[in-house]
């Protein structure tokens, strides 16, 4: 978890913790030499600051997904090599790159890879609908893309990917090109 995704316009659970960490500051810190003041209180915000955070993600995480899944319903679910072979086998991609990139975007984002089309865009189609959650799946695959990029010792403009094909193509070419220079 990332905790500016809470900065990331997602404001509600930032202020309800802002609240929750000023009303026990204020309630706890009154007297003189009182708990905050030892040092503890400060230890206790930030237990129950990141406890609040990981329970509100488990209780709300997954009926958010379930939400997010059921806006592709009326899409047919096609298996991977039905994938590849309808969007990529002329790309120049190998097949295990496609389906590799492909599995990576799912997890991350908890859209079964059956449901992904090329087009899908991250910042429409499969971001969270509510404005005040925070979308950790776009996160994460922002990190593993992180990620990538320094095992391949390359750079990408982060704006310039927005579709899962732009995803698909841009480090499915650039780990072809490092297997091309390895051998």
């Amino acid at each position: 978890m990332k905790l500016e995704a809470l900065f990331n316009g997602r404001v509600v659970p930032f202020l309800f913790m802002v609240a929750l960490g000023l009303a026990l500051g204020y309630f706890t810190g009154r007297s003189e030499g009182g708990f905050m003041r030892s040092g503890r209180g400060v230890i206790l915000l930030i237990v129950i600051f990141v406890f609040a955070i990981v329970l509100l993600d488990r209780i709300f995480g997954p009926f958010l997904d379930r939400r997010k899944i059921n806006r592709f319903q009326d899409r047919g679910r096609i298996t991977p090599d039905q994938f590849y072979d309808t969007f990529y086998s002329n790309s120049g991609l190998s097949r295990q790159t496609v389906l590799q990139l492909l599995d990576e975007v799912a997890e991350s984002i908890r859209i079964p890879a059956g449901l992904l089309r090329p087009q899908d865009r991250f910042e429409v189609e499969l971001a969270d609908e509510k404005w005040y959650w925070p979308d950790w799946g776009l996160d994460e695959l922002s990190e593993n893309a992180s990620t990538r990029l320094k095992k391949l010792e390359a750079a990408v403009e982060a704006d310039k990917i927005k579709t899962v094909d732009d995803y698909i193509r841009t480090f499915g070419s650039l780990e072809t090109q490092q297997r091309a220079r390895a051998s």
